[in-house]
């Protein structure tokens, strides 16, 4: 095949957008009893369920249940995964690339976030919500502006799921690790952790947030890092180091990097209380 026929085969491939969805949003787990919850009911506001998939690594027969039960009703759509070893960054990261390039052929803008990340719109920006945003993206990608919500593991009572994050937690820490390209109009390249991108960048938005809750309950953490055994971890993850802050380990450290964190932090501006 000549230099010409390729240029016409690649032209060919390229989609056009007047075929396509406006957005999707997508996210990988394994066995996120608490903060998979929160992440749907967060970007079902924003997002139809069909729009929304769900990758599932490693799921143990209960939460494999609740997933299907999730299926049945219509709520998401699921895609199960399966490894030897538990937690491998460089799988991972190749899964979300790829499944993001497969969206992008059906959907305008393709939107990836963890189940611990939550993304929405500044209430004083010009945008109404995430999904007017996304409705008007024209970017190649933008980089959220990124911070964690904070707890003081000694004093905070636990998650209640039924009221807001931000009426029960009230310090936030911006992050710029955390400051993460995560909606795009092209194919992205993520580099581990979907920090970055090999191939694409976009500017950094300050009216587009995301809260990372991590640091919301540490009896979450707890409970969720010390069911995954150091012995299934990719043995490349534990040498580079990746993602470290997961691996099970006793209560008392994790509380000291809570309370660490907490420190740090500031009050949450009146602006977001509520809106997460």
């Amino acid at each position: 095949m000549g230099g010409l026929d390729l240029m016409l085969w690649d032209n060919f491939l390229e989609q056009d957008n007047i075929d396509k969805k406006p957005g999707a949003v997508f996210t990988h787990i394994n066995n996120e009893y608490n903060f998979f919850p929160l992440w749907l009911k967060h970007y079902s506001k924003y997002y139809a369920p069909e729009d929304i998939y769900v990758l599932a690594h490693n799921s143990n027969k209960d939460f494999e249940d609740y997933l299907l039960e999730g299926v049945k009703n219509k709520k998401f759509n699921l895609m199960p995964l399966t490894l030897l070893s538990w937690f491998n960054s460089s799988w991972m990261c190749q899964n979300v690339s790829i499944f993001q390039w497969l969206l992008l052929q059906s959907y305008k803008t393709v939107m990836y976030a963890d189940v611990d990340e939550f993304v929405f719109t500044d209430p004083e920006s010009k945008w109404k919500d995430l999904k007017d945003y996304y409705l008007n993206f024209e970017d190649d990608t933008a980089v959220v502006k990124g911070y964690h919500i904070l707890s003081d593991p000694f004093r905070d009572a636990p998650i209640d799921i039924n009221l807001p994050i931000t009426q029960q937690r009230n310090r936030y820490l911006y992050d710029s690790f955390l400051d993460k390209p995560l909606i795009a109009t092209k194919h992205a390249q993520y580099n581990y952790g979907q920090h970055t991108t090999r191939n694409i960048s976009g500017p950094m938005r300050d009216d587009l947030i995301m809260f990372h809750l991590h640091y919301i309950d540490i009896n979450w953490v707890v409970e969720k890092d010390n069911n995954r055994e150091k012995k299934d971890w990719s043995k490349k993850d534990l040498a580079a180091g990746f993602s470290s802050q997961n691996l099970p380990a006793d209560k008392t450290a994790k509380m000291g990097n809570f309370f660490a964190n907490y420190m740090m932090g500031r009050p949450i501006p009146d602006k977001y209380i509520g809106i997460l």
